[in-house]
């Protein structure tokens, strides 16, 4: 009997131990795949870690190239912009070649164009008291019919004699733009300047306000931005040559004319 438990009891000890041996095997394996999973997890948050810094790295590279592509955008742009106004006269040009395929519009200060011969009468439409109204009423189909490559705008005294503000002329003078881009989707349009009155004349002062003048400049000159067209803007002569105007000290002479086609030719016609 002492014999038999002895046995039984070496026999229990042993199962017990291998249970104890079993349990420890499954939970060093369970431990070991939980230490290879947190492991790889370990791995994988470092992949993603370092991809992102790479991701990061890449995106400021590319953002430092593209900063620098507008920089130099802008400085081209910059020079681009830059008007060259001392433009040489005495260098004989043909204008009636040179804008054959143009078109001038604009009011009696515009007509001075064909009037000394700078041009043919055919690439200039106006007038004594032309203004935008009339323009759009009234010359729409003509200018459709001369499909001109190119138009220089050129109105707004009339328009603003005793007006109050530029509001409406602003309104009308977009419209005109959109009219020309409509019937004439291919031809580029400029926008020039108003010129300002002499102040030295009073009869002139009294018609027309130069601060309106001033600050409806600015307004085409947005307009002209907005609208992604070019701005020309003559002021700068009549300013350095008030001998340019005449008695009545709204309309010019002769001698402002070669300015104003020289200064289009050099900055605007790929002139030299």
């Amino acid at each position: 009997m002492k014999k038999k438990f002895s046995i039984i009891s070496i026999v229990a000890i042993l199962l017990v131990l291998i249970y104890i041996q079993s349990s420890n095997s499954r939970f060093d394996r369970v431990a070991l795949a939980r230490g290879e999973e947190l492991n790889k997890s370990v791995d994988v948050s470092k992949y993603y870690e370092a991809s992102l810094r790479g991701s990061i790295n890449k995106n400021k590279i590319k953002m430092s190239h593209a900063l620098n592509d507008i920089k130099r955008a802008e400085i081209k742009n910059n020079k681009e912009n830059v008007l060259k106004y001392d433009v040489d006269i005495s260098i004989e040009t043909n204008f009636k070649d040179v804008f054959k395929d143009c078109l001038f519009i604009g009011d009696s200060l515009t007509s001075g164009l064909y009037y000394y011969k700078y041009l043919d009468k055919a690439n200039v439409m106006a007038d004594l008291g032309f203004n935008v109204k009339k323009i759009r009423t009234n010359k729409l189909e003509d200018i459709k019919a001369a499909a001109p490559k190119r138009i220089f705008i050129m109105l707004g005294t009339n328009d603003l004699v005793h007006a109050k503000d530029s509001d409406k002329f602003i309104k009308s003078y977009e419209g005109l733009i959109e009219d020309l881009n409509r019937i004439l989707p291919k031809t580029k349009l400029y926008i020039t300047s108003i010129l300002p009155v002499d102040s030295r004349v009073k009869e002139a002062t009294d018609k027309i306000n130069n601060e309106l003048i001033s600050s409806t400049n600015d307004r085409l000159n947005k307009l002209a931005k907005d609208k992604k067209i070019s701005f020309i803007d003559l002021r700068p002569y009549i300013a350095a040559h008030t001998d340019f105007y005449a008695k009545d000290g709204i309309h010019i002479n002769r001698h402002f004319y070669k300015y104003w086609l020289k200064f289009i030719e050099v900055n605007f016609m790929g002139g030299n």
